[in-house]
């Protein structure tokens, strides 16, 4: 079997953890397998430059970005002729289904979002009706793809490498708050973060981090104990696995319903408790055992730490292991690695 996977780049969380990382089962068992980047153009043409030739022509500048994505994606067709299976996790091009319609009979179209909402706005049910299988990553987005294929639509967690993602066997007495995530997410920090400096304040001796791509602003001029780093895929564990409590806020929508948890998922399976918006996902996980707190309302957040702080020791320590417990169980990444290949052979 030859399988390629397509996305968006190597630095992508949906790439890394829901494509690569299959890529990698698919050698392991002897198959061919590889990935190939959809990244958007970097032609470097201002848009400026681009709009001032275009003027004349009555031509919008995003028709002509799209014409020139459209180009880019042409080694896809290849992909079509040499390959049994491909996998995509997102539309090629924002807003237009293209070269999907060429490559249906072997698309295992994969997603981890309520993509429905924003960029496949009216085109996921055709994708989702003639993909050869429907990979959703929680139940929300099976139960949006079983209405137009619910033959072929299965249940695919984010899984979680336990091996790498595991507990440190001496975590510091440093009591440390943390949230990890791309800006994209920096909206639902932002909701709380108000409450975490109210309680930096109440208790000074605590450190809260962040770990994005960009960093905030809305952190700017805060006192020492806020700091940020740089993602870098080397350091993404170790950050995780010092942290004594994880943070995932979400807002109560359509769109957070499709989250896949898989921020908590990291913090669980590095033994980590964690205080969560208790909607979607993350209240499926919250309903498997004590492993944290879930905070529905902005202004429950400051109490919430502050339990957790005064619960520092044996009780965040059996939250973190039934966490970690519930990771290993249901989300290991051998696991579910297993049940794509045994859906992609049968």
């Amino acid at each position: 079997m030859k399988v390629v996977g397509l996305g968006a780049g190597l630095t992508d969380p949906a790439t890394r953890f829901r494509i690569l990382s299959h890529l990698q089962l698919f050698q392991d068992k002897g198959h061919e397998a590889y990935f190939q980047s959809f990244s958007l153009p970097k032609f470097g043409i201002p848009d400026s430059g681009v709009n001032a030739f275009l003027k004349p022509t009555h031509i919008p500048l995003l028709y002509y970005w799209d014409f020139f994505r459209l180009i880019e994606k042409m080694p896809i067709l290849w992909s079509y002729l040499t390959n049994d299976i491909i996998f995509l996790n997102r539309m090629l091009i924002p807003c237009h289904i293209t070269y999907e319609r060429l490559i249906y009979s072997k698309l295992v179209f994969d997603f981890d979002d309520a993509i429905w909402l924003g960029e496949g706005k009216g085109k996921m049910p055709e994708i989702m009706e003639n993909s050869k299988l429907v990979f959703a990553g929680n139940q929300y987005l099976l139960d949006y793809a079983k209405q137009y294929n619910g033959h072929s639509s299965h249940l695919i967690p984010t899984p979680v490498d336990t091996k790498l993602y595991a507990p440190i066997q001496h975590r510091s007495d440093q009591f440390i708050v943390g949230w990890i995530g791309t800006s994209s997410n920096f909206h639902f920090l932002e909701r709380v973060y108000p409450f975490v400096v109210a309680f930096l304040k109440s208790y000074p001796q605590v450190e809260f981090r962040i770990m994005s791509n960009e960093s905030p602003t809305f952190i700017q001029g805060e006192s020492a104990n806020v700091t940020f780093q740089y993602w870098t895929k080397e350091k993404e564990i170790p950050f995780i696995q010092a942290l004594t409590v994880g943070l995932m806020p979400l807002q109560n929508d359509e769109w957070s319903k499709g989250k896949c948890s898989y921020k908590m998922l990291q913090y669980m399976s590095c033994g980590v408790p964690v205080l969560v918006s208790p909607f979607g996902m993350n209240q499926e996980l919250l309903d498997k055992g004590e492993i944290g707190l879930g905070i529905e309302k902005y202004v429950d957040w400051y109490d919430a730490l502050v339990y957790m702080y005064q619960n520092k020791g044996d009780k965040l320590r059996n939250m973190g292991a039934a966490g970690r417990r519930i990771v290993e169980e249901e989300f290991d990444l051998d696991m579910i690695n297993d049940k794509i290949l045994t859906l992609l052979t049968t």
